[in-house]
């Protein structure tokens, strides 16, 4: 089935030391008399900092047809989530034991994860023609593990599979 992919398909996945963040709202002002609308500067940095690190993995020309852009946005664990149990539990747990799991949490807080998923998408817009493209994805958001650090990683990949097809595996049709 032709779904207007690239006779080459792509899978890229690229990992960033870089805490995620969201998309911030647009700021307008006015200038001459004309409103003009931005993206504000703490946004436009990250952006251009996500970019600059994906560069290396920049495929030879544009990615062409449709785009799958799975992100995984790992926020840095608070201290609160770091605490270890001062006393033993009755449930045999010793002194000294994490209070909370030591691998990923589900982030359930801001950023919203559309936000960030728009923010990823503009710094990497260089990957593709045109962001219209990206046609699927996930986006996942979790506190780091107890030992681990903010990331952002994205896998970006050509989409060649049956969009029908997914939507029946989701339970959508």
């Amino acid at each position: 089935m032709d779904t207007g992919a690239q006779m080459n398909p792509i899978d890229i996945t690229i990992e960033a030391a870089l805490p995620p963040r969201g998309k911030g709202r647009p700021r307008a002002t006015a200038i001459n008399g004309h409103a003009r609308v931005f993206t504000p500067a703490e946004t436009r940095r990250w952006e251009a900092q996500l970019a600059g690190l994906a560069q290396q993995h920049l495929p030879p020309g544009v990615i062409e047809g449709p785009v799958r852009v799975d992100i995984l946005a790992v926020m840095p664990r608070p201290g609160k989530m770091l605490e270890r149990w001062a006393k033993p539990r009755s449930e045999g747990h010793g002194d000294g034991t994490w209070k909370h799991p030591l691998g990923l949490i589900w982030h359930a807080s801001k950023p919203d994860g559309d936000n960030i998923r728009k923010a990823t998408l503009d710094a990497l817009a260089s990957f593709w023609r045109d962001d219209a493209q990206v046609v699927a994805g996930d986006t996942l958001k979790a506190w780091a593990e107890a030992e681990g650090r903010p990331r952002m990683v994205v896998r970006i990949r050509t989409e060649d599979r049956c969009p029908a097809e997914q939507a029946r595996a989701l339970g959508l049709v």
